[in-house]
């Protein structure tokens, strides 16, 4: 009916992008076939990325294109999405913007229930927070960087904020519980224990829907 959706969020060097190309490596080697639709933060072009409006337009990009996949003309075109931030990305940056005193208690709710909204999350068929301790974070930045400069969001004081902002999230809506739901801290693991990791939990996402239609049908 649709492909097996992932999302991948959290916050800035927890691994994000390494497992998603891990993962896309691994699924078309085995012969299926895959769509990664380009991050937001590359397609909304706007100079304030710290604006709320930026991750509203990024999270309104990212709902978009999964619809599009999912429900689309291409829909059975693809077995696989996997998408580098998408609704529960949207739902930490607007507490991380709450904390910030950028936008009111009301205005953040309000648009934490429109991503969470039943239609837009079955489209989703688990979506993977990854975290890692913000000074581990940080050093892995300035591993590679040729500039050792902090920027915006890769600060220790903002990498703080911004975990802390996730992990209210994911205390407060009872994360735990979900089962599309992984949080996994990758601050003590190569790329490799994450990325098999993320795909064993997915394996277990795409039983279950498996039964689920399989059940449907009887």
């Amino acid at each position: 009916e649709r492909p097996f959706v992932i999302e991948l969020t959290g916050p800035p060097k927890a691994g994000k992008t390494t497992t998603k190309e891990k993962l896309q490596q691994l699924i078309r080697r085995n012969g299926f076939l895959i769509e990664a639709p380009e991050e937001g933060a590359e397609a909304v072009t706007w100079a304030k990325r710290l604006d709320p409006e930026y991750n509203l337009q990024t999270g309104e990009y990212a709902l978009s294109a999964t619809r599009e996949l999912c429900y689309g003309s291409k829909h059975k075109s693809f077995h696989v999405v996997i998408l580098d931030r998408a609704v529960y990305d949207v739902v930490f940056r607007m507490e991380y913007n709450r904390m910030r005193g950028k936008i009111t208690d009301a205005r953040q709710r309000a648009i934490e229930d429109y991503f969470l909204l039943d239609v837009n999350r079955a489209m989703f068929d688990c979506h993977i927070i990854l975290v890692a301790d913000p000074h581990v974070a940080l050093s892995r930045e300035k591993a590679h960087a040729l500039s050792k400069k902090d920027v915006e969001t890769m600060n220790a004081n903002a990498l703080v904020e911004i975990t802390d902002a996730h992990q209210r999230v994911w205390q407060r809506l009872d994360c735990a519980n979900d089962p599309k739901l992984l949080w996994r801290d990758t601050s003590n693991e190569s790329p490799e224990e994450t990325s098999a990791a993320v795909l064993a939990f997915a394996l277990d996402r795409l039983d279950a829907r498996l039964k689920a239609a399989a059940a449907a049908t009887k």
